[in-house]
């Protein structure tokens, strides 16, 4: 796990390159409070459709569903799952631009 999070730790460092590319620094908490909270609704949003689709698992499971459409909904849980995880580096991205905002304030 602690690989793992390393390499998330350095995706997080390579999103906030590009969005900082993309965006200046936050100009205020209210601009910073905007960008992150979409960010956390995608994750939430992201997350239903893992729950969705792990509740239909669960029930195709239960009612021996055909192999197909279990496989339709292991792949619609993994590719919800990658989202979540993109959707939450740019949670971590946003948060440490917050903090990036907030040291250039302190000069």
């Amino acid at each position: 796990m602690k690989e793992l999070q390393r390499d998330i730790e350095y995706l997080v460092s390579e999103e906030l390159t590009r969005a900082n590319e993309k965006n200046p620094l936050f100009h205020s908490d209210h601009e910073a409070y905007g960008v992150i909270d979409e960010e956390v609704r995608e994750v939430i949003d992201e997350t239903e459709l893992i729950i969705y689709w792990c509740k239909r698992f669960r029930a195709l499971t239960h009612r021996d569903g055909s192999r197909e459409v279990k496989d339709d909904a292991i792949t619609s849980i993994k590719e919800a799952a990658v989202l979540c995880a993109c959707e939450a580096v740019q949670v971590a991205a946003m948060c440490e631009k917050w903090v990036m905002s907030n040291e250039k304030d302190k000069d």
